[in-house]
């Protein structure tokens, strides 16, 4: 889990609990970029835009992963006698990364309506307050990540209707096996 604390004109605090070590080391090389100084009109909002690029990448090469296990099964196992137990690992582990792709592309949606209405609270103020403010494109990065997420979801989702294929595909091998050694 992360948490982000936020008063403006203070330092963000950034809380990560319950973090895989790869991914507590992706995410604490991120938000140490000299790049990366959030300002105060920012909002906490960027921070998030900054995080889920970090967990993105990771999931880029996850749902990669198991697209490259797939197409080498599909290349070999017409010509090997089955592994089940690795095909069984491979559809768990996609079942898996589908999962996680779900929940996280629901609670990027809801940081994105968060991200929305704080902006919101905060341009009212500033109009009452009649301070100028540049405009914040975080809404619109995390929109961008979003769609990005929304496209692995696909691809993981095809890997499982692949792998699901390939085990149809393997069924029907065994079925056909007995019938000829039975025949």
């Amino acid at each position: 889990m992360v948490c982000v604390h936020w008063i403006p004109d203070k330092p963000v605090k950034v809380f990560l609990f319950d973090i895989p070590e790869p991914l507590k080391r992706v995410l604490k090389a991120s938000l140490v970029e000299k790049a990366f100084e959030p300002t105060d009109t920012d909002g906490p909002y960027l921070l998030f835009w900054k995080i889920s690029s970090a967990i993105l990448s990771l999931y880029d090469k996850s749902v990669w992963a198991i697209r490259d296990h797939v197409s080498r099964w599909e290349a070999y196992s017409r010509y090997q006698e089955p592994n089940y137990p690795q095909l069984y690992e491979l559809a768990r582990h996609a079942t898996h990364v589908s999962e996680t792709l779900k929940v996280a592309s629901r609670s990027m949606e809801s940081i994105m309506q968060q991200g929305i209405d704080f902006n919101n609270r905060l341009q009212a103020r500033w109009k009452s307050a009649r301070v100028w403010h540049e405009h914040d494109d975080t809404p619109n990065l995390l929109a961008l990540q979003h769609q990005f997420l929304c496209g692995l979801l696909d691809r993981a989702d095809s890997n499982k209707a692949r792998i699901q294929n390939e085990i149809s595909l393997v069924s029907i091998r065994h079925i056909v096996q007995q019938r000829t050694f039975r025949g």
